[in-house]
């Protein structure tokens, strides 16, 4: 099997039926679906038995478990353990694919590169915006440790979790950029991004950065990395890093600016070239 969706919840209902819905609609169906509950309360285990007994369930393979855990990251782990595709969609609870083709548009993309990242819709000030992430060119450090990394939208093939660790459940919201850098910084694994629209984030959640305790955590865990993961010598590299791919990033978004500097580079070959 090329592909399992793993979805996560806890307490969120209706949240939780968008992003099942958005799965049973699929084109494509030769794929899992598996869904990891932490003993909600407000009606969810309901939801996903009565999605286990629809007709959509003959044409995918769907595995569900409800109990305790730890935590996202305990959550996320118990259902890549269960995962017998090639490939991984870590699709959160109320978060959705985007169009019901989405799948069969992205399995001709799923070869041997480690990490496929497609697309993700934001909500900010209630304005869609489809954001690719980093890496759509090159991948940089700075890239890989600011981690702007999208999991409702990264396609993750299971054997770079079983050779290099699953995320560390010890932390709250950085965990998907620790794994990233052990993954993507540390071992080189391969990384390509696809322009193909995949889910939307529903927002609102732990890693929002709109509640001022996740704002602390956040901080903290980001000086964690640091400490823990990079060390003085790499943390000066990604910041030097972060310096020119700001700059790039800033330039390549207005299309006058790479005029210019074109013009300003084919000027210097002319001058050049006139005094030999």
């Amino acid at each position: 099997m090329k592909l399992s969706i793993v979805t996560i919840n806890y307490n969120n209902a209706a949240g939780l039926k968008n992003t099942l819905d958005s799965v049973a609609m699929q084109t494509y169906t030769e794929f899992e679906h598996i869904i990891v509950d932490g003993a909600s309360t407000d009606g969810s285990v309901d939801i996903i038995r009565n999605y286990s007994r629809l007709p959509i369930a003959n044409r995918h393979k769907i595995t569900w478990v409800s109990e305790p855990d730890t935590g996202i990251y305990n959550a996320m782990n118990k259902g890549i353990v269960l995962a017998s595709g090639e490939y991984i969609l870590l699709l959160n609870s109320g978060d959705y694919l985007v169009e019901c083709d989405v799948i069969e548009r992205i399995i001709p993309e799923l070869h041997t590169d480690g990490v496929i990242q497609g697309g993700m819709y934001l909500y900010s000030n209630k304005e869609e915006c489809l954001d690719y992430g980093n890496g759509l060119t090159e991948m940089s450090f700075y890239d890989v440790v600011d981690g702007d990394f999208l999991h409702q939208a990264d396609f993750v093939r299971k054997d770079v979790y079983e050779r290099y660790g699953y995320y560390d459940e010890s932390y709250k919201i950085g965990g998907d950029t620790a794994f990233f850098i052990r993954t993507l910084g540390f071992h080189d694994i391969s990384f390509r991004c696809v322009k193909i629209p995949i889910s939307l984030f529903e927002g609102g959640g732990k890693a929002s950065g709109k509640d001022v305790k996740w704002k602390q955590i956040q901080m903290y865990e980001s000086k964690r990395i640091e400490d823990e993961i990079l060390g003085p010598r790499l943390l000066k590299v990604y910041k030097e890093d972060r310096t020119k791919v700001c700059l790039y990033d800033m330039l390549n978004a207005h299309k006058w600016s790479q005029f210019l500097i074109k013009v300003i580079l084919c000027l210097i070959r002319l001058f050049y070239s006139s005094r030999k």
